[in-house]
């Protein structure tokens, strides 16, 4: 339950304003049934990734010691993996489409195995929470 709620608070902090920004680019943009799938898809499996991730990590690097909530959100090193690793990964997923797909894949493909490859890996992050996640949170 303790798990469940952090993911669902991050979810609710980040999911709904980004399914907002997702209707309105979909507005713009999307033009079949495809399109508004992938607009409105793909931002919430990168999202969920990033909720279940984050709690991982945050459970390998736990920062017990400290004064205020600034320190642990601000100076922890699971913050830091968090944020920069969610950055890495954009650019690197921009990048190899860029420089090694672009001629093989269309964009929209591309888009679709992203976003299954994100929401297996939440998948098995969120697994692996519920078998060792628990006993790693009871150390504590």
């Amino acid at each position: 339950m303790i798990f469940l709620s952090k993911v669902c608070t991050h979810l609710m902090t980040t999911s709904i304003p980004c399914l907002f920004a997702s209707l309105c680019a979909g507005i713009v943009t999307g033009q079949t049934v495809g399109d508004w799938l992938l607009v409105l898809l793909m931002p919430q499996s990168a999202i969920l990734l990033s909720a279940v991730a984050g709690l991982a990590i945050n459970l390998s690097m736990p920062r017990l010691t400290w004064v205020n909530e600034i320190n642990v959100v601000k100076q922890g090193a699971a913050a830091m993996i968090s944020l920069f690793g969610a950055m890495l990964v954009s650019i690197l997923t921009a990048a190899g489409y860029l420089i090694l797909l672009r001629r093989i894949l269309s964009l929209d493909a591309f888009l679709w195995i992203l976003t299954l490859i994100f929401a297996g890996i939440a998948a098995i992050i969120s697994l692996r929470l519920v078998k060792t996640g628990v006993r790693q949170f009871e150390k504590l």
